[in-house]
């Protein structure tokens, strides 16, 4: 178990986060401690999320978390009075030199806006700029938020070429359509039962890439490809991590779980060795955007490379609920046989119990309320920012993910296009697992 008041890490770290155990109070703690008792700058930590809204969440819990511990330095410092107990990082840092991890947290508060936090897609498209020419980065490029539109156009084209002068084609117009989206808005390995998909969705990824580089255009996933390109090339591959390495000295990844395999390698490849302190923090359990190319696969991997502990103590839940959810999950393995309900302790034991008369007037009071027809089934609608880094991009649609969540789950790194049912009898609809060999 890893707790806030634990040494800090000095190299590689992977924290299990159960819900409620407080990922983002960890990262923002951490931090705030990292910076105090070291003399490490603000400016050379890299703190990395899945979202644009995660990410302005984080830094405003990091900046709150440096401010208040500050603060709380201050006090003790102007007048002698001890930090609340409730606080564990300040009591913990009013000990030693209380002077000088103040005044780290200060000029750390006074050039915040130096602070590198962003989603994954930011921090490769700022090192690509930053690499200069060995970054594949050209000044000219626009970032493609909805790339459908030129997808369509390639696969038309491709169709065209194909088909033409084939009376009965063996690929349906509508499903070529469907795959050639769905090949090109993934990274991952294409495989079907039917030949001429494979096929078609390889000439269609040619056809895209193609057209994108002509027309100087950039999709998120490009990003992500460029960079990992970079790092493992031959030529450019031990500079560039090199460069990473002096540019960050703290590697803090938040939703690690989510992380595809470009991703986990680009992190891998210029941030793990074992005098580096680079912590990922993820729940595998939570790992749902399979159809965005995150793939449980990377987190399993990086279980097995480096150094495991769980964080050990659920702030959201009531300890029945808790222990609840262990009694019913026990040691089932989810996704993977590693991959089990991690027991935790719960801050608050029950939040439930009230007075008679009040409970008697919360009951009735329901009792009033309800009525035939209150309850309303949920008729669907769009997710949000649900990980990308433009909140218009189109696969956040609610519709559009509810289609790629649909079939059973494999792992194996591929990207599997087969049927989807009770959505039209007559559509063939791609599905996009992650999965282990």
């Amino acid at each position: 178990m890893f707790t806030i008041t634990s040494d800090l890490p000095t190299g590689p770290l992977l924290l299990e986060a159960s819900a409620g155990t407080g990922k983002t109070w960890t990262i923002a703690a951490l931090t705030a401690r990292f910076i105090a008792e070291t003399d490490t700058r603000i400016d050379e930590f890299l703190l990395i999320t899945f979202s644009n809204k995660a990410a302005q969440e984080l830094r405003n819990s990091v900046f709150t978390r440096l401010q208040q511990t500050e603060e709380a330095l201050g006090s003790f410092l102007d007048s002698g009075q001890a930090p609340d107990i409730a606080d564990t990082v300040s009591v913990l840092l009013c000990t030693g030199n209380v002077e000088q991890r103040r005044q780290r947290l200060r000029t750390a508060l006074d050039v915040f806006d130096t602070a590198m936090i962003v989603t994954t897609h930011v921090f490769c498209q700022s090192t690509l700029k930053e690499l200069g020419v060995l970054g594949d980065w050209d000044l000219r490029d626009t970032i493609l938020s909805d790339p459908r539109r030129l997808i369509d156009q390639c696969a038309a084209d491709v169709y065209v070429s194909r088909y033409q002068d084939v009376l009965q084609p063996t690929l349906d117009p509508q499903r070529a359509l469907t795959i050639a989206r769905e090949a090109c808005l993934s990274t991952l390995e294409v495989t079907s039962q039917y030949s001429d998909d494979e096929s078609f969705c390889e000439e269609v990824r040619q056809r895209f890439a193609a057209r994108k580089r002509t027309m100087g255009l950039v999709t998120f996933d490009d990003l992500t490809s460029r960079l990992h390109d970079v790092l493992v090339h031959p030529s450019t591959g031990d500079w560039a991590a090199e460069a990473l390495q002096d540019r960050f000295a703290v590697v803090l990844v938040d939703e690690f779980q989510d992380t595809d395999p470009q991703q986990w390698q680009i992190i891998k490849r210029a941030f793990v060795s074992p005098d580096r302190v680079t912590v990922l923090i993820g729940d595998p359990k939570q790992s749902i955007y399979g159809f965005r190319n995150a793939d449980l696969m990377s987190y399993l991997d990086a279980a097995q490379e480096i150094r495991k502990l769980s964080l050990p103590c659920n702030h959201r839940s009531d300890d029945a609920v808790v222990q609840g959810v262990a009694e019913l999950f026990g040691n089932l393995p989810l996704g993977d046989p590693s991959i089990t309900v991690v027991d935790v302790e719960s801050k608050h034991t029950s939040r439930l119990e009230m007075p008679g008369p009040a409970r008697l007037l919360l009951r009735r009071g329901i009792a009033d309320t309800l009525r035939p027809g209150l309850m309303q089934p949920f008729s669907g609608g769009t997710t949000g920012d649900c990980g990308r880094d433009s909140s218009h991009d189109s696969r956040d649609s609610g519709d559009d993910a509810g289609a790629r969540l649909g079939g059973s789950l494999t792992l194996d790194n591929r990207l599997q296009l087969g049927r989807i049912t009770g959505l039209d009898a007559t559509a063939q609809l791609p599905l996009a697992h992650n999965a282990a060999p």
